[in-house]
């Protein structure tokens, strides 16, 4: 009967072991999916804002090329009127 006992116990804590290394893989690979998560989100994030960075670029690029693009019409106007002036004048 003690021996029994004695099996018993050994077998429960051989199975105990196995049951804490199987937990302990576990929370392992729970942890690194957090980290690979987190990994891709920030990544993702990176992205997002090079992104953005871009279009803010381009927008003054095109606000830029609109405001030259006026001055140069303007310029051409007080030509005209100053040759118009100087023809009729």
């Amino acid at each position: 009967m003690e021996t029994a006992i004695n099996t018993l116990g050994t077998q429960l804590a051989k199975y105990g072991g196995y049951e804490r290394s199987l937990e302990s893989s576990l929370d392992r690979a729970d942890a690194n999916i957090l980290s690979k998560s987190s990994q891709f989100g920030d990544i993702m994030n990176a992205d997002l804002a090079l992104e953005a960075t871009n279009l803010a670029a381009a927008r003054i690029r095109q606000d830029s090329a609109t405001a030259v693009l006026a001055q140069a019409n303007s310029m051409n106007r007080n030509i005209t009127d100053f040759l118009l002036k100087g023809a009729i004048g």
